[in-house]
């Protein structure tokens, strides 16, 4: 184990997910000291942090002046996400989806008493694979009811989504 150095996580709730994944050698800090929990993290950070993670390594890839480029080209190549939009800030629902798509889960029909969430439609392209999470206990949403599947991820969300669904934490 190496020493956790993000001291702007020491008091918030995403601690110990974050410093899990640390210590996997999965997430970096925005300094060589902070995380910025709270800071909103993109559709390439959330898939590097999966595939390192789980293992799995990035495409080789030549000349490029992009540090995603490699994750991308993975995800597209095992059609774990169908888009690039590399820096695009990551939805909520969005996040589950990579991190449910790139561990080999792509069916969310099997669940049993999730939580009711005010924001979600029947029909939508989330509302399985939110209800599949909050049955299994790898989401909880809001005090308002609500699970916002349309909002940006923080870094401590998905840090928590990463070390429940992959680690079991």
């Amino acid at each position: 184990m190496v020493d956790f150095p993000f001291v702007d996580t020491l008091d918030h709730w995403s601690k110990g997910y974050v410093e899990k994944l640390y210590n996997l050698n999965a997430v970096e800090g925005k300094t060589s000291t902070t995380y910025e929990p709270n800071g909103y993290t993109t559709r390439a950070q959330v898939l590097k942090i999966v595939m390192l993670t789980l293992g799995k390594a990035p495409d080789a890839i030549q000349n490029s002046d992009n540090w995603y480029a490699g994750y991308m080209s993975a995800a597209l190549r095992n059609k774990w996400l169908n888009q690039e939009r590399p820096n695009d800030f990551v939805t909520r629902a969005e996040a589950l989806k990579i991190v449910f798509t790139v561990a080999g889960v792509t069916t969310f029909t099997s669940y049993t008493n999730p939580k009711t969430f005010s924001d979600l439609n029947e029909g939508t392209w989330y509302y399985d694979l939110i209800n599949y999470a909050s049955s299994k206990g790898y989401v909880v949403g809001y005090q308002s009811g609500k699970f916002k599947p349309g909002q940006a991820c923080t870094r401590a969300e998905i840090a928590k989504m990463i070390s429940k669904i992959l680690l079991g934490q």
